[in-house]
């Protein structure tokens, strides 16, 4: 039985020494497909967007297939806060991201009903990018909030 070994780069990259021994490819790109899927899963509990790939290299150490997995979770508010109805928008109004989020999701769901892959996956990317964006605000946030606490514990 052959052996297949599975790389993962999840901003880190991981080489498998040991690899697993599987029936045939397809057995070895339902696994990769299957650790892909479980890193994005449990990476976006972590960081709320994220990109990993898995690559399939043979006993020659050739690479013969690679998984990618990305995904990015976006807090949306309910529907009238979206749109500038609701009170509290004008308490936070919606950031250059927020309405860039909203024309991606809006245009994901054009693309859909369309059914074109190649449009649908752009706007995976741009949603992806959007989500990082996001992400690095509100870390910057955080470390703000993190240097005012330490201030007030001096005081």
């Amino acid at each position: 039985m052959p052996r297949f070994f599975f790389d993962i780069d999840d901003g880190e990259r991981i080489r498998d020494t040991e690899g697993y021994e599987l029936p045939d490819l397809n057995a070895a790109r339902a696994l990769a497909q299957r650790a892909a899927g479980e890193l994005v899963a449990h990476e976006l509990q972590k960081t709320g967007a994220i990109r990993v790939r898995v690559d399939v290299r043979n006993e020659n150490g050739e690479r013969i297939l690679s998984a990618l997995g990305h995904g990015a979770v976006s807090i949306v508010a309910p529907a009238e806060t979206l749109d500038g109805t609701g009170a509290s928008s004008e308490a936070c109004p919606p950031s250059p991201l927020d309405w860039a989020t909203r024309h991606t999701i809006a245009a994901g769901r054009a693309i859909d009903e369309d059914g074109s892959a190649s449009p649908r996956h752009l706007v995976n990317m741009l949603m992806y990018e959007i989500g990082r964006a996001i992400a690095r605000r509100f870390c910057v946030a955080e470390q703000k909030r993190m240097k005012v606490e330490k201030r007030e514990d001096r005081v």
